[in-house]
């Protein structure tokens, strides 16, 4: 999964981002697939990465969306580009 800022993110009508408590639903019901064939781009803020991925690592979910591999991670916020 790439990491970006989001302000070096070209955001269209065919871009989402993502918010904990969609992604952790869409994880539950085994649906995550839908949004690379509903949207060109996802995003999901790093914030909203660690919240599922590292502080809600073992509940619902977060498995399943640490291996999502069609996703953008990017910073929220002004002066923080960089890819790592």
């Amino acid at each position: 999964m790439m990491t970006k800022s989001l302000t070096s993110l070209r955001l269209t009508k065919n871009t989402i981002v993502g918010d904990t408590s969609p992604l952790i639903a869409l994880s539950i019901i085994q649906q995550l697939e839908l949004l690379p064939k509903l949207y060109q781009r996802v995003v999901i803020p790093q914030k909203v990465w660690e919240e599922i991925t590292v502080y809600g690592a073992g509940l619902p979910g977060a498995l399943a969306i640490s291996q999502v591999g069609y996703a953008s991670r990017a910073f929220l916020g002004l002066g923080l580009a960089g890819t790592f």
